[in-house]
């Protein structure tokens, strides 16, 4: 749509972490940032653009993927695969601090920054982990994506992420 409505426009695609975004944005080296939310410092201009659900990525093999009642307090204990805090900080605050308020400690294996990381680790056996709805669509053959009863408050969030704001 963009290159339709400004022919003369170039579009320079580069996959980057929020930090890295909320870096170029305040050094002026990119004009837009497709982002999860930044640290309360960072000081730009954020528009949400899309909000979903998180879903539960389990193995097929796991006792998780068949239960019918699967709730969160089933994950107390159970081998996890959680977001990094250096490079999937706002995930990890965001599902670290939920899964704590609800007195729940899945056993951390290991701590990733991409969605596509969880779900290939969950697909190998190691563990089962949390991912945005959408990465649910992502075909792997020993994962089940289990739908589980979450707070509303509890999504995946991406902004559109502009320079910093005026002073």
């Amino acid at each position: 749509a963009a290159r339709d409505r400004a022919p003369g426009l170039a579009l320079t695609l580069r996959e980057m972490m929020t930090y890295e975004q909320v870096e170029g944005l305040i050094a002026g080296s990119l004009d837009l940032g497709i982002t999860r939310l930044p640290g309360r410092s960072s000081n730009l201009l954020l528009r949400k653009v899309w909000s979903e659900p998180f879903v539960l990525a389990v193995p097929r093999n796991h006792p998780l993927a068949d239960k019918t009642d699967l709730g969160v307090q089933d994950l107390n204990g159970v081998d996890f695969i959680g977001y990094s805090t250096e490079r999937g900080g706002f995930l990890y605050e965001v599902l670290h601090g939920y899964l704590n308020s609800v007195g729940v400690t899945p056993k951390l294996v290991f701590s990733v920054s991409q969605g596509r990381t969880i779900m290939a680790l969950v697909d190998s056996g190691i563990g089962l982990g949390f991912v945005p709805r959408s990465n649910g669509q992502i075909a792997m053959a020993n994962t089940v994506i289990r739908e589980i009863a979450l707070p509303e408050s509890f999504r995946s969030d991406l902004y559109l992420a502009l320079g910093p704001k005026a002073s």
